[in-house]
């Protein structure tokens, strides 16, 4: 009689347990609540655990699923974990690393498709979330594929901007990486490698190749530059679609032009002409052809000028070094013809050439004058040699 009363107890008790805490079984549905029902679904502890039947979804930390499996918390606060809402743990895959411990696929397996991870911000209910970040993959045919990242841009759906293809090449700005281990393509618009400043290569960059005679190739499409080195947003060195390379210019008119001064610390021996630079600055061959002359008129200036020219024994300032010539501000005294000048106007050097034309101007009125004197010599002793 005894046993019969404990098993009676004992049954209270479960009746009691499964009342107060619901569970209700039923072909409709599984409610695992604290004192709620509610139909058509399975929910347990509020909201960790809900199955929406009807829609097909699964829920975690909501209730109100809006996809397939809804992963949410906003419970999170100081402390560890630190913000993990998912996490997935597992031991080193058994055979090698074609097996991880997450695997996202596309039921298509089509060329082209693949899984793919979006990545957005806010949640409404009812509302899809609109990603601006998506990592897919693409599906290449035989086992081989390629990791696409896409970002949204301002009223654009999201579009691909890398891809690392099945080689390990990658493409930044392109559709497709092309046999390069980096290509970086731009899409109407300049494109930048940057380390602090969206237009500045921050620390060193090498370039090295083991085999072959390129180590760097720049190609355009005749669109623009094909290289601009600039300093705060000015121009320093630019290398134009046609070649011409400018330093401290943004228009080069020649192959080479460079808007400051040129410094060679050393020439070469030569047997060649003589080196010139025309008006416009552009170094030349040193001509003297009537066609690049005008108004030509006869030198009247000889004797008088190459007398009043000093022509002196000096010490160059900073070296140990001697030399002979004339002193420029004595030559602008003479006739300004004689010197060149800089860009403030000021009086810089000699022209030495010109120099062979005064000189052969001065011999000639001299040889008058010795003509001069001969025919006077000669009137009075007619036999000298000279008059013969």
């Amino acid at each position: 009689m005894n046993q019969k009363i404990k098993i009676t107890k004992l049954a209270y008790l479960i009746f009691v347990f499964i009342i107060v805490n619901t569970i209700i079984i039923s072909a409709a549905n599984v409610i695992v609540k604290n004192g709620e029902i509610t139909a058509n679904d399975l929910v347990i502890d509020t909201s960790t655990v809900s199955v929406d039947p009807t829609n097909n979804r699964v829920g975690i930390g909501t209730t109100s699923a809006q996809t397939t499996l809804e992963v949410a918390d906003t419970s999170w606060s100081s402390g560890a974990p630190y913000g993990n809402i998912l996490q997935i743990a597992g031991k080193e895959t058994f055979f090698n690393d074609n097996w991880g411990h997450l695997l996202i696929t596309d039921s298509n397996s089509s060329t082209g498709n693949g899984g793919m991870i979006s990545f957005g911000i806010g949640r409404t209910i009812g509302v899809d979330v609109a990603p601006f970040a998506t990592i897919k993959s693409s599906y290449d045919g035989s086992n081989n594929g390629s990791l696409i990242f896409m970002t949204r841009g301002a009223g654009v759906n999201v579009t691909e901007r890398m891809r690392i293809n099945s080689a390990g090449e990658i493409g930044i700005g392109l559709t497709a990486a092309t046999s390069n281990a980096l290509e970086i393509g731009g899409n109407g618009q300049g494109g930048a490698i940057g380390g602090g400043y969206a237009t500045v290569i921050r620390g060193l960059t090498a370039i090295d190749v083991n085999s072959g005679s390129t180590a760097l190739t720049v190609e355009q499409a005749n669109v623009g530059n094909i290289a601009t080195f600039n300093d705060a947003g000015t121009p320093k060195v630019v290398i134009l679609d046609g070649g011409n390379v400018g330093i401290n210019t943004s228009a080069p008119s020649e192959f080479l032009e460079i808007n400051g001064r040129l410094k060679v610390n050393l020439l070469a021996a030569a047997t060649a002409n003589t080196l010139c630079y025309n008006n416009t600055g552009v170094l030349s061959s040193c001509t003297s052809s009537i066609k690049y002359k005008e108004d030509v008129q006869n030198l009247t200036n000889g004797l008088n000028h190459l007398n009043q020219m000093r022509s002196v024994n000096y010490k160059w300032k900073g070296r140990d070094e001697r030399d002979i010539g004339f002193i420029a501000e004595e030559m602008n005294e003479i006739d300004p013809i004689y010197v060149t000048l800089d860009k403030n106007g000021d009086v810089q050097g000699v022209k030495y050439n010109l120099l062979t034309a005064v000189l052969a101007k001065a011999i000639q009125e001299q040889q008058k004058q010795i003509n001069q004197l001969k025919e006077i010599v000669c009137l009075d002793h007619p036999e000298q040699e000279i008059c013969n």
